[in-house]
């Protein structure tokens, strides 16, 4: 990732948590522990190859500030998955592997009411998501953690019902940096979750 785009995703962040010193001055807070399932579709370039996603899941929480317009934060363990197929260069063979990853899943995500009638809440809301991997599963392509960049970095954009205390979440994300270090990979991870929960705290 050049310097001008770290500067442009730091800039964003900064922003971000701004206008969150903002917003947690006298609001109301709740917690919302969750879990859901997700795809993601990573690209990946190989020879004669192509990436298929599999479902994985997410389990945490998120913390809403606010009401009417909101900031919610969050912390998942996160996993995902895809399968890669291609060409071994090596053998000359076609081989398909699946690739899993577990990480740490962080949004960020500010929204606002659209319609807010007794037990009914619709939300939207737009952030960033921050990944921090943890492991690969073994794999044939010898992928390792240290294949991944410290952190990858997707823009979010999501909707959310809330229904009396039990919340729904769908959000999509897509790529603002390289998931492997190798840049010659021209890598990269769009994410699309659903998530349930239930509101702990006053509404």
């Amino acid at each position: 990732m050049g310097l001008v785009t770290q500067f442009r995703n730091l800039f964003f962040l900064i922003v971000l948590i701004s206008f969150a010193g903002i917003t947690i001055s006298n609001a109301q807070i709740v917690v919302i522990p969750m879990a859901g399932l997700n795809l993601s579709k990573i690209k990946y370039d190989m020879p004669e190859g192509s990436t298929t996603p599999l479902s994985g899941y997410q389990v945490g929480a998120n913390m809403r500030i606010g009401s009417s317009g909101f900031l919610q934060l969050g912390a998942f363990y996160h996993r995902y998955a895809n399968r890669f197929e291609g060409l071994d260069t090596t053998t000359q063979e076609l081989f398909s592997t699946d690739i899993k990853i577990s990480s740490i899943l962080i949004p960020i995500q500010f929204g606002f009411s659209v319609y807010n009638v007794d037990i009914l809440k619709i939300r939207l809301m737009a952030g960033v998501n921050i990944g921090i991997p943890l492991d690969i599963d073994p794999n044939s392509l010898d992928l390792i953690k240290d294949d991944l960049r410290g952190s990858n970095v997707e823009i979010a954009v999501g909707f959310g019902f809330d229904i009396f205390r039990f919340v729904i979440d769908a959000n999509f994300g897509f790529a603002m940096n390289d998931l492997f270090e190798d840049p010659a990979r021209n890598s990269s991870k769009n994410l699309y979750t659903l998530n349930v929960g239930y509101l702990i705290g006053k509404m």
